[in-house]
């Protein structure tokens, strides 16, 4: 196996306590690995447990927790391990932002592909579908050593059409050896027949995956970019060739890997004849047809009849002492051959190192050739790996691949200078779909995947966090609003400048007024976070009151709405983000009226909002902060504006021309703001009702 990088022991098996006699052990056996104390309260079977129940594939957590049932120790350093820290190199995604982004697995349907990782797994080994798994949980960080050479072989592969389809030809030829290599280094601790069969049979699949390791070296001869002549290098008949050769000394040319009991029989007594029917609880039995015997009785000799629509299955007492005698030398002839198969796993064990890197390289090669088999039916385009975020005609790759139609794609944009977008608009005009997908393509670009769009380039993110859900939790005894905080808390204990966060909707959990101070308050210390970060919000007054504060752009989802004077208008979704915060002030009522809702409620709704309108109206102040604000904002896109003409090759005459027509236009901008600060449209957040 591989050698380990860190080993975890709990602390009290340090000085200054007794050193423990496991710890004594390790540090001879293993000299040089480093060894970790990890206080006690980390090894918590609940724990380990809960991370199970919350990590594992839901069509495998019933057989995980029997597996694991009385094995505290194994449940235990589970814990440890998932509390230990983070893997370096890699995105940190927490559970929540998993579950609402829909990584792994559908919100709706448990079993349904509508998910990221079901639009990405075209894998055709289990090896690839796991470490695809893996990396969609832990995207890299990695940009020269793991990002840029996957975009290079998945560009290779994508042109290189044969190199290609041999590649995935030759990658349905392997099973799951992963698991097989994990038994291989577990010695049994007795001896029986079904161990000594068990370990036959998977010698024949360590044969079967030595034999299909040489395919993909010769299927990769074209490959020029550095990942991919790193795999067929792995895939070198030297690394296989040793465990081939042991395997042949021993074990029959024509033998392979079987499943079923007859099968597995038959690979060993080969003066069994095929025609013989067998089951594992009867072994050899009769069947003869009913209608032999309309007319006379079954012989006297036939025992355990069974009838079985127009067959009839029996055996004779003859056939069951002759059962009796084959079971009897069959096990003897295992547990005669026992020994030699017990040293052919001995050599084969020597190897196993170098058939987990080979097997390693299997899963990546298959991973990339499962992108591959994605862009190059879809259109998709190779990401740039920045210090920005731009995308061009972006789209959501889920919605786009589960749900044909026409969708509407869209451009995002975030740098240093604008890291905090307030996103505005009507229900259902897209802001979720919009902020769920800038997130989705960042994971993709992370993984190593191209993304739908024309044009991406993104920054190395290491936090990603997603807050979107809105449904109470009556298992943790927890309404929306209590869960709403929780999950902000974690952000922003956990944020930091290579952050992104996507943030839905805060404060809709509790009253109006209490909402929009705690979203204020918030957003305040996100924009201090120096993180990117996406804010959608129907608080209109918090786009306007932090619309001036430098770094914070201003975007809304577009709408059209016509015959706003007749009963029923028409209310049309453009699903466009456009700048600025949404114009319509009374979006809700229109949509209210669009979809039909009672004319009487209609006209009451209107009635109070356009008394807490003028009541507002009545109330507002200047306001000194945000007239500030907004000066500072302008002096420093004037700043940005400045540096880039001092980098740029424009003449002479055209810079003093550009120059003296931005000057005009800011003092003019300058004058607006200071004419617009007794008449401040903006309402003070105090004063809101």
């Amino acid at each position: 196996m591989y050698e380990p990088s860190v080993i975890l022991i709990v602390s009290t098996a340090f000085p200054p306590n007794p050193k423990s006699n496991l710890l004594s052990i390790i540090e001879e056996e293993l000299a040089g690995t480093p060894i970790e104390p990890l206080d006690r309260k980390y090894w918590s079977e609940n724990s380990g447990l809960e991370f199970i129940q919350t990590l594992a594939f839901r069509e495998d957590l019933k057989a995980i927790t029997v597996a694991i049932q009385g094995n505290f120790y194994a449940t235990c350093s589970f814990a440890a391990a998932m509390k230990y820290q983070p893997s370096e190199n890699t995105m940190m995604v927490d559970i929540s932002t998993i579950q609402s982004l829909e990584l792994i697995q559908n919100l709706q349907n448990a079993k349904s592909k509508e998910c990221l990782f079901g639009l990405l797994n075209e894998t055709v080994t289990p090896m690839g579908s796991r470490m695809l798994r893996s990396n969609i949980l832990q995207p890299s960080c990695q940009v020269e050593n793991t990002l840029l050479p996957r975009y290079d072989a998945l560009d290779e592969l994508t042109i290189k059409e044969d190199m290609f389809f041999e590649v995935r030809k030759a990658l349905k030829n392997f099973t799951d050896v992963e698991k097989l290599l994990t038994k291989l280094v577990i010695i049994p601790s007795e001896s029986s027949v079904y161990a000594s069969e068990q370990a036959i049979n998977d010698v024949l699949s360590v044969k079967s995956f030595v034999a299909a390791v040489p395919p993909i070296y010769e299927a990769l001869a074209a490959a020029r970019t550095d990942l991919l002549t790193r795999i067929r290098d792995t895939c070198r008949s030297e690394l296989v060739q040793p465990v081939a050769d042991l395997i042949t000394a021993i074990i029959n040319e024509d033998a392979i890997s079987m499943k079923s009991p007859l099968d597995m029989r038959n690979q060993r007594e080969y003066e069994i004849t095929a025609e013989v029917k067998f089951d594992s609880l009867r072994q050899f039995w009769l069947r003869l047809r009913r209608s032999d015997f309309e007319d006379r009785a079954l012989p006297d000799l036939l025992i355990n009849v069974v009838q079985k629509g127009v067959w009839i299955e029996c055996q004779t007492l003859i056939l069951v002492q002759l059962n009796n005698r084959i079971t009897d030398s069959h096990n003897e002839a295992v547990m005669l051959s026992d020994k030699v198969i017990q040293e052919l796993m001995d050599g084969i064990r020597a190897h196993v190192p170098n058939l987990f890197r080979v097997c390693e390289g299997i899963a990546l090669l298959d991973m990339i050739v499962s992108f591959g088999q994605l862009v190059t039916t879809r259109d998709y385009v190779r990401p740039e790996i920045g210090t920005t975020l731009a995308l061009k005609a972006a789209r959501h790759p889920i919605w786009e691949r589960f749900n044909p139609g026409r969708f509407v794609p869209n451009d995002a944009f975030a740098n240093e200078h604008h890291r905090f977008q307030i996103i505005t608009g009507c229900n259902m005009s897209g802001k979720s779909t919009y902020m769920r997908m800038i997130s989705l393509l960042q994971v993709m670009a992370q993984v190593g995947c191209f993304v739908p769009a024309e044009y991406a380039a993104f920054p190395i993110i290491q936090h990603l966090f997603v807050r979107a859900s809105t449904d109470d939790s009556l298992e943790a005894n927890m309404s929306t609003f209590s869960l709403e905080m929780r999950e902000v808390a974690f952000i922003l204990r956990n944020i930091d400048e290579k952050s992104l966060a996507i943030i839905d909707e805060l404060g809709r959990g509790t009253s109006t007024r209490d909402g929009l101070a705690i979203a204020l308050a918030i957003s305040e210390a996100l924009i201090q976070s120096n993180a990117l970060i996406w804010f959608s919000t129907h608080f209109q007054q918090l786009a306007k009151v932090l619309g001036c504060r430098p770094g914070v752009l201003n975007l809304h989802l577009a709408i059209e709405i016509t015959d706003r004077d007749v009963d029923i208008p028409t209310m049309t979704m453009l699903y466009k983000i456009s700048s600025g915060p949404v114009q319509e002030r009374h979006y809700g009522l229109d949509l209210a009226r669009a979809i039909g809702f009672p004319a009487q409620f209609i006209e009451t709704a209107e009635k109070v909002s356009k008394a807490l309108e003028e009541l507002t109206e009545r109330k507002k102040a200047d306001s000194h902060s945000r007239r500030l604000g907004r000066r500072r904002k302008l002096i420093l896109n004037l700043h940005e504006t400045l540096t880039q003409l001092r980098d740029s090759d424009m003449d002479d005459d055209a810079l003093g021309s550009y120059m003296r027509r931005l000057q005009s236009e800011f003092v003019a901008r300058m004058d607006k703001i200071e004419r617009d600060a007794r008449p401040m449209e903006a309402e003070s957040v105090e004063e809101i009702k």
